[in-house]
């Protein structure tokens, strides 16, 4: 079995929006950029799941510095990677 655990340091780029699945599972969503050094950027889709995805949504305006914790996914929809996050804090 293999295991893979993914930290990301950033800002948000957006307010999270709370979302619920069809099987009736609360969700978050929200971007990050992460800066490595002036001129490179990233943004990573997150996806925050279960009981801290109505927090997200409350506490994590755009420009907010977080720090994520998760794994990566690929998005069915789009083929794109995705983080998809049990837990954050605000920095």
């Amino acid at each position: 079995m293999d295991y893979q655990r993914i930290w990301l340091l950033g800002n948000t780029t957006a307010q999270a929006e709370v979302k619920q699945s069809k099987n009736g599972t609360c969700y978050a969503q929200f971007s990050m950029l992460l800066r490595r050094g002036e001129d490179q950027a990233i943004f990573f889709p997150v996806t925050v799941v279960g009981e801290f995805a109505r927090t997200a949504a409350s506490v994590l305006p755009k420009g907010t510095r977080v720090l994520v914790e998760g794994f990566l996914d690929i998005d069915r929809n789009s083929g794109k990677f995705r983080v998809v996050s049990d837990a954050f804090c605000k920095v």
